[in-house]
């Protein structure tokens, strides 16, 4: 047998029978079987590549949900949290105007208080004059007449 080389040479290789063909059939099987083999264990592991992005991609998203749903919760209870110190707030707003009300009522009782004192006082101070200037006009006369 004589193989051509792309140059044009040609090499001589003696045969040495039909056991050389089939050796060359069996390595080219092996190398075809070897070389589906390769493809088909490619094949899978660009499947389980495929298989663990999707996976990733779902986690990825589950994640994004439960931050999403946690994220609207604490707004949810940031907003109720706002609402009763609000209301909070305008109750002690409404106690302050009610005990500032109550002072002011009781500070005119004790000032009408103070008043009713005064005028008993200035009432008494008046009778008790009153009383001293007749005694006086009394002792007056009584000495006038015994003179």
């Amino acid at each position: 047998f004589f193989f051509q080389a792309e140059d044009g040479i040609r090499d001589v290789e003696r045969s040495r029978g039909l056991g050389d063909v089939y050796k060359r059939q069996e390595l080219i099987q092996h190398n075809e079987l070897e070389k589906e083999l390769k493809e088909k264990m490619v094949s899978l592991e660009k499947e389980r590549d495929k298989a663990m992005v999707a996976e990733i991609m779902e986690m990825n998203r589950r994640q994004a949900e439960l931050e999403n749903s946690m994220r609207e919760k604490r707004l949810i209870e940031a907003k109720q949290t706002l609402k009763t110190i609000s209301n909070k707030a305008e109750v002690q707003r409404r106690e302050e105007q009610m005990i500032e009300e109550l002072a002011e009522e009781e500070r005119k009782k004790q000032m009408a208080r103070e008043d009713e004192k005064w005028k008993k006082e200035q009432e008494a101070k008046i009778t008790l004059l009153k009383q001293v200037y007749e005694d006086r006009a009394q002792a007056i006369d009584y000495k006038s007449k015994t003179k």
